[in-house]
């Protein structure tokens, strides 16, 4: 996939819940202040209502979710039949297929690119077939 961006939304933007996404010290030592004016957050503030902190999309939230993934790949071997008559066999043909095998990116808070940001979707699936196809 070439050049794509993306904005980040849902749960691993929020500094206090739920707890496992990031230890407080990423939000504590990475938002705004005097000190920090070129921050990865804004400013850190505390209110009882979590819903009340800083959540308005600005270009904080843009990353780069270009990526490049091995989608499908397929191959297969068929055994010369000069080796297959000696065991009675038509045509003996094995074969391995696999899709989404590996993933090249740089985003944060790993997720499916071709999820567009949704943090809740399935996770990325892997899948591996290997195989004998044998005609008499």
């Amino acid at each position: 996939m070439a050049k794509r961006k993306v904005v980040q939304d849902g749960e691993p933007l929020i500094p206090f819940y739920p707890d496992w996404h990031y230890p407080l010290s990423e939000f504590y030592h990475n938002t705004w202040s005097a000190d920090r004016p070129n921050a990865k957050y804004p400013i850190l503030t505390h209110d009882d209502d979590r819903n009340l902190w800083n959540y308005r999309t600005s270009d904080n939230l843009l990353v780069n979710a270009a990526y490049v993934r091995l989608k499908n790949l397929q191959f297969g071997y068929t055994i010369p039949r000069f080796l297959t008559q000696k065991i009675k066999v038509d045509r003996l043909r094995v074969y391995f297929s696999g899709n989404d095998l590996f993933e090249i990116d740089n985003i944060p808070f790993k997720y499916d690119p071709e999820d567009n940001g949704n943090y809740s979707g399935y996770p990325f699936m892997r899948y591996f077939s290997f195989g004998v196809n044998l005609n008499f």
